[in-house]
């Protein structure tokens, strides 16, 4: 059965690490059943800093291959930034990572359904 979650994180300095690292963003998401997948519908990042701060967010796969949805994307004092315009399907074996210019100065908020 589906179920919608939404998971908090601040974002560390480190950069986009590979699958099961700590730039994982909602690490506690639920198992995958078989023959569905995790459908991201919102994710949104917030600059806290008193500077402009530059965000990368991307899909890891088990595989370690990488899919940015943004790199190197600059968020102004106060700014946010919301990167899913519709749905992006993520299977059992990616995750999502994400990494900030200056640590735990933007957050990010995902909203999730699970077992889609």
């Amino acid at each position: 059965m589906a179920k919608f979650v939404t998971r908090k994180s601040a974002l560390g300095q480190t950069s986009i690490g590979n699958h099961g690292t700590s730039s994982q963003i909602g690490a506690d998401l639920s198992a995958v059943t078989t023959d569905k997948g995790h459908v991201v519908i919102g994710l949104n990042i917030a600059n806290v800093h008193t500077a402009t701060v530059t965000v990368d967010i991307a899909i890891v796969a088990s595989d370690n291959s990488k899919i940015h949805i943004c790199k190197s994307t600059s968020i102004p004092v106060g700014g946010n930034l919301d990167l899913v315009d519709g749905k992006i399907v993520i299977t059992d074996t990616s995750e999502i990572h994400g990494a900030c210019s200056v640590s735990n100065k933007a957050e990010v908020i995902v909203s999730v359904l699970e077992n889609a």
